[in-house]
């Protein structure tokens, strides 16, 4: 009796048809990678690389932005300055020009 209860554990965990029917089959390993396939994929190292040259490409562009950013907020303040100077120099020749009117004798409005 005691071998018979051993082999009934056995069986009970035995697959069945069923469970067979749902496991890998011939045409589901064929679209499974090959060792060639697997050769082409990049390793540890070459991803490490990967890292390393787009960290300093990466760094090299941000020295880029900072320096434009740069240049901008310079060319902004010259630009102000330059309007600023612009406008100072607009209302001292309207002044003029209303003191050549008055001594022409030319009226304003």
């Amino acid at each position: 009796m005691m071998v018979q209860g051993g082999f009934d554990e056995v069986y009970e965990r035995m697959a069945t048809k069923d469970d067979l029917k749902q496991m890998v089959t011939k045409e589901d390993a064929k679209n499974f990678a090959t060792k060639g396939d697997l050769e082409l994929l990049a390793t540890k190292q070459d991803l490490q690389g990967l890292r390393s040259e787009m960290n300093t490409k990466f760094g090299a562009i941000q020295e880029d932005v900072a320096e434009i950013k740069t240049e901008l907020a310079q060319i902004s303040k010259r630009t102000k300055e330059d309007t600023d100077a612009y406008g100072v120099d607009i209302v001292q020749m309207k002044g003029r020009i209303v003191v050549l009117e008055r001594k022409a004798g030319i009226a304003t409005q």
